[in-house]
């Protein structure tokens, strides 16, 4: 039997259904043989605990159950009931038989428990991934920084020298060109005075011959 929230709202049979490899809860009428998409589902991941209905009820300590089984159920079946609380409701039952509760209280705390444990155990290996990824973040910026002072860009000193080095190599590059000019000028003179030579040595054999 399923409990409605509303006051003018009537109990009515349900079918529970586990779906979603146990992770979700549903309902579906006795005539349908799975939950239709118009009743809610619910994750039991979020479900905050599971209540007996004879159980204290923690809002309101002189009362036992919640506030839709003290609606909705005679005190006699405060014994078949069952309610999982959520952070904004309840989903409140009663089971056919006391047994029935039994195994359904024991079943949906267990399944409860074993999802939260997993999602706990998901949740501590994503924090420790996360954790190594950081470390091993700062490692490389570490390793970058140490590579970085282990060789220093150029210094100005250093730069200077390069230049001076570089104007020297070009300096002495350009007395090479000016001594070749002067060589390829030069030798137009020492040609001149040869021919002249000649000359000379051709009028002195003439005279001579006179």
């Amino acid at each position: 039997m399923k409990h409605p929230r509303g006051r003018l709202s009537k109990s009515t049979y349900r079918i529970l259904h586990s779906i979603d490899n146990g992770r979700t809860l549903s309902w579906a009428a006795p005539s349908s043989s799975s939950p239709s998409k118009k009743f809610p589902r619910f994750n039991l991941v979020d479900c905050l605990s599971i209540r007996h209905g004879w159980t204290v009820d923690p809002s309101s300590p002189s009362q036992t159950g919640t506030l839709v089984l003290r609606r909705k159920c005679h005190a006699s079946e405060s014994f078949t009931s069952f309610s999982l609380v959520y952070e904004e409701r309840t989903i409140d039952f009663t089971a056919v038989s006391p047994d029935q509760a039994v195994i359904l209280l024991r079943g949906l705390n267990g399944l409860c428990f074993k999802l939260k444990e997993e999602r706990f155990v998901r949740e501590e290996v994503l924090s420790q991934a996360k954790e190594r990824l950081g470390q091993v973040s700062v490692s490389a910026r570490s390793s970058r920084s140490s590579i970085q002072l282990n060789n220093p860009a150029p210094t100005a000193s250093h730069t200077h020298s390069t230049t001076h080095h570089s104007h020297s190599h070009h300096s002495h590059h350009s007395n090479s060109k000016i001594t070749g000019e002067e060589i390829s000028v030069r030798s137009p003179s020492i040609a001149s005075s040869r021919s002249q030579l000649d000359s000379l040595n051709r009028r002195k054999g003439q005279n001579d011959s006179v």
